[in-house]
């Protein structure tokens, strides 16, 4: 597992003095209805991933749309891109990392967090699932939903994803408080697409649909 404390803040700044940049991660979050730009677990998930990189020090930076077009991005040691799950089957290298798959404790978000699952799972991505609490007491809902998604994956899909959950967080306290919650954004972080800070990604090859 990633260990966090080579990315404290007192020790960015040691690094930063010798000119030594941490590999680029590129944490992708599947926006399973693409016709809601607003998706609330996706939303939730992105702002869970905010604080937690911010906890270990690192920089963030959003991006939008294809590699292709990403030209202008600010520098940053983690790019956190939410993306229609479309998006990602062309792009996502097979061999680079897990896309993330926001639920939410709602049976809307299952079955669009299952309709995501199978399509990224059909293009050989191995997709792991976040739970996300939505607010305070819901792990007990936000445990069954977990289930029902593992139920329905392994009847219809023959595969069972990984599932992690976040408990509820809403931004007034530090993410440390909340060593699971760091846990899963540590994860997040090695479930990244890596690119070396010398490489660019518009670089990367398109894969085939």
């Amino acid at each position: 597992m990633l260990d966090p404390r080579p990315w404290a803040p007192e020790q960015a700044a040691g690094l930063a003095a010798w000119a030594v940049q941490p590999p680029l991660r590129i944490v992708a979050v599947a926006r399973p209805q693409p016709q809601a730009q607003d998706d609330p677990g996706a939303a939730l998930l992105v702002q869970h991933l905010r604080a937690g990189c911010a906890a270990l020090g690192l920089q963030c930076a959003d991006v939008v749309g294809a590699p292709s077009v990403w030209d202008d991005v600010p520098a940053g040691d983690v790019w956190l891109w939410c993306a229609p799950t479309d998006l990602l089957l062309r792009w996502w290298p097979l061999d680079e990392g897990h896309p993330l798959v926001p639920l939410l404790a709602q049976p809307s978000a299952i079955v669009a967090a299952y309709r995501a699952v199978k399509q990224l799972h059909a293009a050989q991505l191995q997709p792991v699932v976040v739970a996300v609490a939505a607010r305070v007491g819901e792990e007990a809902p936000l445990h069954a939903a977990c289930q029902a998604l593992q139920r329905t994956c392994e009847r219809h899909l023959g595969w069972v994803p990984g599932v992690w959950v976040l408990g509820y967080h809403d931004g007034s306290a530090p993410l440390q408080g909340l060593p699971g919650n760091l846990d899963v954004v540590t994860r997040a972080l090695e479930a990244a697409w890596t690119l070396d800070m010398r490489r660019s990604p518009q670089g990367e090859a398109k894969r085939p649909c």
